[in-house]
């Protein structure tokens, strides 16, 4: 070979290497562990997307591709393959407003307006029963709930949130977790300085951590001062962190911070500087048109809960208006004392039906758009739907299987309005967390019922000691 053949060689060899590199990357990013194929892929993306069938491709603990079947079986390279057949895959539901630890106080107190029912029952009741223990192991139960329910990502408030945190990591779910700052005697501490302190340091201590963070969750302003709610929201902005409280959720509510404040809730807040972005107000309720502007030029997200805004009589929000002025907002359930489930498919249908007989129009709140609240805007008001909220190449495998077969669901014509309208949680059979089966179906794969069943007994007994074993 002469020297101008081996130069050429060499050339044609260099420029081979060069634009073979980025295919080899792309080659890489195409390699999957795991390839789940179904018969209905719904992803919640802009476009709306939905593929009959359908496949998700899964590498760690993200989405490498997604799409009609034939296309992602060209795309990937699949380790291992899983066909879920006649079911349905869709992005994992984003709860916004929950108290986990409440489940084993359902049916304790109920058919009471709101500052009754805390005021009478709840609080003291939690003044004998909760402390770290019991919180652990009754957020062990409510991330069950979620789990069976199809709520891959929860925004909590409660006590001894630390607690908390362990059983949602353990649960394996994603979780904001708001410890509550209030100006009373808590069940875990006995000032909110004290709280305060403590908030700061487990949030140092989740700092790191890929599914847990912990966030400030000062209780509300009708039980929290100037001054907490202040120091609350310094210590969001110092940690770069989302917040969350209660905010006009009765009208029992907004006259309290009138006659202190000469305010609304909203005005109240807003004047203490804690609308914005990265702010989660939950309920609002009871909203002005001044509210609802405020809440619109500021950022600051809502989180509707419509159960049991209703079971307490504290109204119906505005959720329309809220949507056509462009403040995110999404679903929520409550704790289960109030609710009395952890089951976004029954608040799903009920966001829907609600807001059609308020503004007496059927129009309103169509199927399509309360999915959207329960997934990718859901995502949105927590600032994570980059992360999260819909199945696209890139974020986070976050998703629930649903079996909507048989005569109980089929046939199905529009999967949004079955999903809203037809479907409830029982209906889930598979939920996944960044690429880990959490339920598989139907079974539990990261928390053991048996001793789920154990600990349920256990808190009965316990309340039942307390309250004489009157509800």
């Amino acid at each position: 070979m002469n020297l101008r053949s081996i130069i050429w060689v060499v050339l044609i060899a260099g420029a081979s290497l060069a634009a073979g590199a980025p295919g080899l990357r792309a080659a890489d990013r195409r390699a999957a562990d795991l390839l789940i194929e179904a018969d209905h892929v719904v992803s919640m993306n802009p476009e709306m997307a939905v593929w009959e069938p359908g496949a998700v491709a899964i590498r760690g603990n993200t989405i490498v591709a997604v799409g009609d079947l034939e296309t992602v079986r060209r795309q990937v390279r699949a380790r291992r393959t899983e066909r879920v057949g006649n079911r349905w895959i869709l992005p994992g539901l984003v709860n916004l407003h929950a108290h986990i630890a409440m489940n084993p106080m359902r049916g304790v107190a109920d058919d009471m307006e709101l500052m009754a029912w805390l005021r009478r029952y709840i609080f003291p009741l939690e003044a004998k029963l909760v402390n770290a223990r019991f919180v652990y192991e009754a957020s062990l139960l409510g991330c069950a709930e979620l789990i069976s329910r199809g709520t891959t990502t929860v925004v909590d408030m409660y006590y001894f949130e630390d607690d908390v945190a362990r059983a949602v990591r353990e649960a394996g779910l994603r979780g904001w977790l708001g410890q509550t700052i209030i100006d009373f005697k808590a069940p875990d501490f006995a000032t909110p300085a004290e709280a305060l302190q403590y908030t700061e340091a487990t949030m140092q201590r989740w700092r790191a951590d890929p599914l847990v963070r912990v966030i400030p969750a000062p209780h509300s302003c009708y039980t929290c001062s100037p001054e907490t709610l202040r120091l609350a929201g310094e210590l969001a902005v110092r940690f770069d962190s989302p917040m969350t409280y209660h905010l006009a959720e009765s009208a029992n509510e907004v006259a309290d911070v009138r006659k202190r404040y000469d305010a609304s809730p909203v005005e109240h807040a807003a004047r203490l500087g804690l609308l914005g972005k990265g702010r989660l107000a939950a309920h609002c309720v009871q909203l002005t048109p001044a509210d609802l502007g405020l809440l619109q030029g500021s950022g600051t997200a809502v989180a509707h809960n419509p159960d049991s805004n209703l079971k307490l009589a504290s109204g119906i929000a505005p959720i329309p208006e809220i949507r056509r002025r462009g403040i995110p907002v999404g679903l929520g359930t409550d704790g289960a004392a109030s609710n009395n489930r952890l089951d976004l498919f029954a608040a799903m249908d009920l966001a829907a039906k609600i807001h059609k007989q308020r503004d007496s129009d059927p129009t309103v709140m169509p199927a399509r758009d309360v999915v959207r609240m329960a997934t990718i805007e859901g995502a949105a008001a927590i600032g994570a739907e980059k992360q999260i909220g819909s199945l696209e190449p890139g974020k986070q495998a976050d998703l629930i299987v649903l079996d909507l077969s048989g005569p109980l669901y089929e046939p199905v014509h529009n999967i949004y309005s079955h999903l809203v309208y037809v479907a409830h949680g029982e209906a889930v059979i598979g939920t996944m967390v960044a690429g880990r089966w959490l339920m598989k179906d139907r079974r539990l794969l990261t928390l053991d019922p048996k001793r789920l069943a154990r600990l349920a007994s256990g808190h009965r007994g316990e309340i039942q000691r307390i309250t004489g074993g009157q509800p």
